[in-house]
């Protein structure tokens, strides 16, 4: 499972992707944490999570991130 150091706080749940386990982070919680240890200002810490983060994929075992806005579908 692939976890990303320094957000162990924003883990919300542990799930499966194609049998595969991985972890589902809240991704406010991960902007919070960039925001309060880096001193990142909120558009800094969006673009870096953008960009450097939820952009990466390292196999089935990627994590998930997930936002706390409802779905418009």
């Amino acid at each position: 499972m692939v976890s990303f150091d320094g957000f162990e706080d924003a883990v919300m749940f542990r799930g499966t992707r194609a049998g595969e386990p991985v972890l589902i982070y809240d991704y406010d919680k991960c902007l919070q944490v960039l925001i309060a240890r880096d001193g990142m200002e909120y558009e800094d810490a969006v673009e870096h999570m953008e960009f450097n983060v939820v952009s990466m994929y390292v196999g089935a075992q990627t994590p998930i991130f997930i936002r706390g806005e409802p779905d418009e579908e």
